[in-house]
Order: structure tokens, then sequence, then C-alpha cells
């Protein structure tokens, strides 16, 4: 099987990263986000798009393809 799932765990000024195949972790990171930036966004969810294009420029970073499935 070649899928691989990627993990998020956010916080409030971080987002962990992790790729997996199956139970084998390929690689790890944790995003740290400016708190000024943080500042402007009310809710988690209000930052998804920043976070969900810093965690985009991170999975292509570790030659991952552009093409991902996003499941919200």
């Amino acid at each position: 099987m070649k899928e691989k799932i990627l993990i998020l765990n956010p916080g409030s000024t971080s987002t962990k990263i992790a790729m997996y195949r199956r139970t084998e972790k390929l690689w790890q990171e944790n995003i740290e986000h400016d708190p000024e930036l943080i500042k402007n966004y009310p809710t988690i969810y209000a930052q998804l798009d920043m976070r969900l294009k810093t965690i985009l420029e991170s999975v292509q970073g570790h030659a991952f393809p552009k093409r991902l499935t996003v499941c919200q």
C-alpha cells in the first residue's frame, strides 16, 4: 500500500505534523506560528487557511507531491 497518512495536531501557537506509511513514521515537524499573527484570528477554526498553507509548504518541502486529499 502506497498511501500515506498526514497527522495534524494544531496547538495554540504551533502545528505538529507527521507523515506515516501504515505504522512507520516517515517524518515529523513542529511548525511555529507567530503569536502576533495568531492574535488576528478569533478561533482556531478561523486559522484554517493560514495553517493549511504552512502545512502544504512543509509537506512539499519533504518532496511530496502537491496533490493531497484534504479531509475536514
